[in-house]
């Protein structure tokens, strides 16, 4: 899955301790909830790096 994120780089990194985001999408028809810890170019592509905090996945989830 890609997620458009030009931009995102020039903007400065928010406090984690001050400032907690949710994402929440579908994947493999599955709804997610993650939390983004971090961000960064590898191999030219902008890569979004998350934690799942909720929704559903074929595993157990950290903390359950």
């Amino acid at each position: 899955m890609q997620i458009d994120l030009r931009g995102v780089l020039s903007m400065p990194r928010p406090d984690p301790k001050l400032d907690r985001r949710l994402l929440r999408f579908r994947y493999l028809n599955r709804d997610r909830i993650v939390e983004p810890h971090d961000y960064g170019i590898i191999g030219g592509s902008i890569d979004l790096f998350t934690f799942q905090v909720g929704g559903s996945s074929s595993r157990t989830l950290p903390g359950d």
